[in-house]
């Protein structure tokens, strides 16, 4: 009950003051254009340019979420929120399940919106491939959440905290965005849908890890 009631507060905080929201659409819409019109002065053809979609999209979320992301869990750190829920008999474990699931629908939104907006530029068609691509990206989405919800509350004991968390998260997150880009380059390349794919089972395997990973070192890093 305890964890409903912290999403919920999430959430709420979120809607409220929407300056994560504004932040992360506006993000979201300055780097699709950057990366449009790089690509269509490049002169590719269309094939080149959906294969080289996935790749792009997973690049802008990254730096669009994780802008994001931080922004809205120092906000919380900075007032020490997380101590007073810890003072009041909320667990670290329950804290780290709501922030995972707050974070994932946050992050889920920016991705909706990247993917909106680079599609439009591109001209890509997502159409065809929209409910294995939803499983993938839901995946990622998910991996991603759990390890940026801890290296945030690792990196906000740091001066250089907006210097390490890229520095921490990127090369943690390689493997998971490898596995999403090349499941969606297969997509997009008019490949069929492989539930047995390696790429999968390293997908989920990945959220599994990062997931435990989290619930068991959220504990000792917000106390620090």
């Amino acid at each position: 009950m305890k964890i409903f009631t912290l999403i919920k507060k999430d959430l709420l905080q979120e809607l409220r003051a929407k300056e994560s929201l504004a932040f992360m659409f506006s993000l979201s819409i300055l780097f699709s254009v950057v990366l449009g019109i790089a690509v269509n002065s490049a002169l590719l053809n269309q094939e080149s340019v959906t294969k080289l979609f996935p790749g792009l999209l997973w690049v802008i979320f990254i730096f669009s979420a994780t802008m994001t992301v931080e922004r809205s869990l120092q906000n919380e750190m900075q007032h020490m929120a997380l101590e007073g829920l810890l003072l009041l008999g909320v667990s670290s474990f329950q804290i780290f399940i709501a922030k995972l699931v707050s974070n994932t629908l946050l992050s889920g939104l920016g991705f909706l919106l990247c993917t909106f907006f680079l599609a439009i530029l591109l001209d890509i068609g997502i159409v065809h491939v929209a409910a294995p691509f939803t499983l993938i990206a839901s995946l990622t989405v998910i991996g991603y959440s759990a390890l940026a919800t801890v290296a945030v509350a690792i990196s906000s004991s740091s001066q250089l905290k907006s210097l390490l968390l890229p520095l921490i998260l990127i090369p943690l997150l390689f493997p998971l965005f490898f596995a999403a880009t090349e499941l969606g380059a297969v997509l997009f390349a008019g490949g069929a849908f492989d539930p047995a794919s390696g790429w999968l089972s390293l997908l989920i395997a990945l959220d599994v890890l990062y997931i435990v990973l989290g619930m068991n070192l959220y504990e000792y890093v917000i106390k620090e």
